[in-house]
């Protein structure tokens, strides 16, 4: 009879509670409440025509492009929103794309995109919480005078988090699916991947921090007639981070990860990083490092250990000192190599007149390099360089096979093109790169660069290298005097004939100005490097502010000349300006403008690239309507131009 009495109670409330929450709800079904109902209808156009001359060869392309698209998504639970939220959202985009051009086929294309998804969440905020996701896509590519491309895209996972004092722990784990096939040449390209996480952390005392991290990942690969791909790996990684003071300001921690990958590209490794840094006193502080690396490939085994320590020391606010020791040894079936390095740095800041300041910085560092193998052929995996308009960027050994160089992106996806994406110049058997503007690969960013080079076998060096700066800066910082010094050379060089060591002392004088809303400045370099000498001049200018409360504007211009360069090369020279004015119409309504302009001069270098683009956004009866022109205009080498005229407008209405 109790039984029967508490089994009505319970009902009872979960109908008040259904009741309560329901109330919350647009609509109810008892247990099944919806919360949320959205949505997007999107449509839009652009027509562009491009023209282009390479080699003699003329060529104009028309291109339109139509594309909509409705969105509809719903938030719901079941219950209450703490027992279930379960979500849906679903879209399908139509786009169409033609171009039409002078001397090649044309070429039209209707794309068809469907795409769903559905999450859930179970007892969220909970002591055992579930979630889990699901995504569906599908594109089908109809293209003239082409095969039909017909694209399915799946992936589906879930976590489950587990919070308690003793060891919360987190399990996921995603599977994703991709295939794609041409319908009339039957061609096949398949792409799997399953992923499963686990994470557990615990904390002992009151700010130390343990993970311990599992991760498994299976890829594979089919393209039509290819063999497939396959590499299977599992990563085990442990981290702790302990305070050793009440401040927190010493501290150990340490970092171990191992990874084990077996298929067509397979290896085991090993990594321990174990960092300490302790305060002696309020303005004396040591800091110490060690790592492992022990890298193991069927035909290779790399193990490579560093450690080292610094020590640091503030007298008084103005005089800073540190002195620094690394110590590593490699070595492989191919090599062993060991390097010291010891040095120190001084600093110092002092107050002076006219509201000034003086900074002057010094550093001293010695090398010790010893390497010992037969001469070979050294493949370089992924190397990083970032590339900027403004510089030609060295690589970082001689001897490079230029035919085997190869540049992608981070993701190692995209695989740069030379003469289009990037330039190279050979310089007394360095290779240099240049980002090509225009290309593919962003300014200011790193691409990752694989290479065979010749190496040398048994040599030796000493490395003395020191840097020198100074800054004067008055009148609250308003005017900035600098001058920068380093210097490389080489001390007992044993067997080196064959590589290029840079005898290097590199001066950089500058003075600057700035306020508020400008800066302007020159800057004078001159580089005498026993590899590459150069001098060169400089000089920027850069405007930014407001004007009343509508008008945001800035203004950026830089040049520089590279002069006295080796082997009678002729001088280079690189312009560029951007400019950029917003104006805000109204709270719903604004106008954006862009010009920029870059031009270099030089052996293999020749460019002019214009962009200018103008946009117009405003919202008007909840509808938000985009209309913009763009224009684009680049000469390289004089053999090759593109011009491109195009406009575009959007119109997108949220509910």
């Amino acid at each position: 009879m109790h039984s029967i009495r508490r089994l009505i109670l319970i009902g009872l409330a979960s109908l008040y509670t259904i009741s309560t929450y329901a109330q919350n709800s647009i609509y109810s079904l008892g247990l099944w409440n919806l919360t949320n109902l959205y949505g997007e209808l999107k449509a839009g156009a652009l027509y562009g025509i491009l023209t282009t001359r390479e080699y003699g060869l003329n060529n104009s392309t028309k291109t339109t492009n139509y594309y909509g698209g409705i969105m509809l998504g719903a938030r719901t639970y079941i219950w209450d929103p703490s027992f279930m939220k379960l979500n849906f959202e679903g879209a399908y985009s139509p786009e169409s794309y033609q171009n039409q051009n002078l001397i090649f086929p044309n070429r039209y294309d209707i794309i068809n995109t469907k795409r769903f998804n559905i999450n859930s969440t179970l007892f969220e905020g909970k002591a055992i919480s579930l979630s889990g996701v699901a995504n569906f896509i599908n594109t089908y590519d109809s293209r003239d005078n082409l095969t039909d491309i017909n694209s399915n895209s799946k992936g589906y996972g879930g976590t489950i988090s587990i919070r308690n004092r003793l060891l919360p722990f987190s399990v996921s784990a995603n599977q994703s699916d991709w295939d794609s096939r041409e319908m009339q040449t039957g061609h096949t390209y398949y792409y799997k991947q399953f992923n499963l996480n686990a994470l557990a952390s615990k904390t002992f005392f009151r700010r130390d921090r343990n993970e311990l991290r599992y991760t498994h990942n299976d890829n594979w690969r089919q393209d039509y007639n290819m063999i497939p791909i396959r590499n299977i790996s599992d990563n085990l990684e442990l981290y702790d981070a302990f305070p050793l003071d009440s401040t927190g300001r010493s501290f150990y921690n340490s970092r171990i990860y191992g990874i084990q990958q077996h298929g067509v590209d397979s290896f085991q490794q090993l990594n321990i990083n174990e960092n300490i840094s302790y305060v002696l006193a309020r303005n004396m502080q040591v800091n110490g490092n060690y790592s492992f690396y022990d890298d193991v490939h069927p035909l290779v085994n790399i193990i490579q250990n560093t450690a080292g320590f610094n020590f640091g020391y503030q007298l008084f606010q103005s005089l800073h000192l540190n002195a620094n020791y690394q110590y590593m040894n490699a070595s492989s079936s191919d090599y062993h190599e060991t390097t010291n390095n010891v040095g120190f740095n001084i600093g110092y800041i002092k107050r002076i007149p006219w509201k000034g300041e003086l900074s002057l910085n010094y550093s001293y560092n010695k090398i010790f390099d010893k390497h010992q193998s037969q001469d070979i052929l050294l493949t370089i995996y992924n190397e990083e360089y970032v590339l900027n308009d403004n510089l030609l960027v060295l690589f970082k050994r001689p001897f490079v096979i230029e035919s085997s160089i190869v540049v992608k992106d981070v993701t190692s996806t995209t695989i740069y093109r030379l003469n289009i994406d990037y330039l190279l110049l050979n310089n007394n058997g360095y290779i240099e790169i240049k980002r090509i503007p225009g290309g593919l690969i962003p300014n200011n960013t790193s691409v990752y660069i694989s290479y065979t080079a010749n190496q040398p076998g048994n040599y030796q060096y000493e490395v003395n290298s020191s840097a020198f700066s100074g800054n004067i800066a008055l009148f609250k910082r308003f005017l900035n005097l600098y001058v920068n010094v380093n210097t490389q050379n080489y001390t007992n060089v044993v067997n080196t004939d064959n590589l290029n060591l840079d005898y290097l002392t590199h001066y950089v004088y500058g003075a600057r100005v700035e306020r508020d809303f400008f800066s302007v400045g020159a800057e004078l370099e001159d580089n005498m490097s026993h590899i590459y000498p150069y001098k060169s001049a400089r000089g920027f200018l850069g405007l930014h502010g407001y004007l009343g409360t509508r008008f945001v504007y800035s203004f950026n211009a830089n040049a520089r000349d590279y002069y006295q360069l080796p082997n009678n090369e002729s001088s280079r020279q690189f312009y560029d300006a951007s400019s950029m004015l917003s104006y805000k119409v109204s709270y719903k309504s604004k106008l954006d403008f862009s010009l920029a302009y870059q031009k270099q001069v030089g052996l293999g270098l020749d460019l002019d690239l214009f962009t200018a683009k103008l946009r117009f956004s405003t919202i008007y009866r909840g509808m938000n309507f985009i209309f913009g022109i763009d224009n684009y205009e680049r000469t390289y080498l004089l053999t090759q131009t593109t011009d491109y005229t195009g406009g575009y407008i959007q119109v997108i209405k949220k509910f």
